[in-house]
């Protein structure tokens, strides 16, 4: 599922979401947010607000679109908060995007000059990989999981084809 919190000019901590953020919370269903205040910030954008979701659905699969953008290290304080949490990096680091949201000095976080313990590399929200920097401890004290280990339980897909 996608929603755009600034498009659609809703609050997604409005109570007649819960329900709806529950049930995709409880089906494992991916969201891809657009919740950060990138490009232009809207009435209820900003990753504390999409945070205030997360803190009442923690088990909520979560992709936070344009890894946040500008709020680069919010974006992956939440990543590091919630086990479902990840980022999409589309247009992160881009010519375009750098001019609106610079990225930080340290990016990509994980690097080995960096402070930040969590990397930005994700697969598909489908699939769902967390990596981990080796020079940094795991937030959960579990041992850093292999890119290459899937961490999903989710079906995999396949796309549905009509017969000619």
């Amino acid at each position: 599922m996608k929603v755009h919190v600034q498009v659609g000019a809703f609050d997604p901590r409005d109570p007649l979401l819960r329900p709806a953020w529950g049930l995709l919370a409880d089906a494992g269903v991916p969201v891809v947010a657009h919740c950060g205040h990138g490009p232009i910030p809207g009435a209820h954008t900003g990753l504390d607000v999409f945070g205030e979701v997360l803190a009442e659905h923690p088990r909520l699969r979560a992709v936070l679109a344009h890894a946040g953008m500008p709020d680069f290290l919010a974006a992956l304080d939440l990543v590091h908060r919630y086990d479902r949490v990840h980022l999409d990096t589309t247009m992160v680091g881009t010519a375009f995007s750098n001019r609106l949201a610079p990225l930080p000095a340290d990016w990509p976080p994980g690097s080995p000059t960096s402070p930040t313990a969590w990397s930005s590399a994700r697969t598909s929200p489908t699939s769902p990989t967390r990596t981990r920097s080796r020079y940094a401890p795991s937030p959960t004290g579990r041992a850093p999981t292999p890119a290459s280990a899937p961490r999903s339980s989710a079906p995999s897909c396949t796309p549905h084809r009509p017969e000619s």
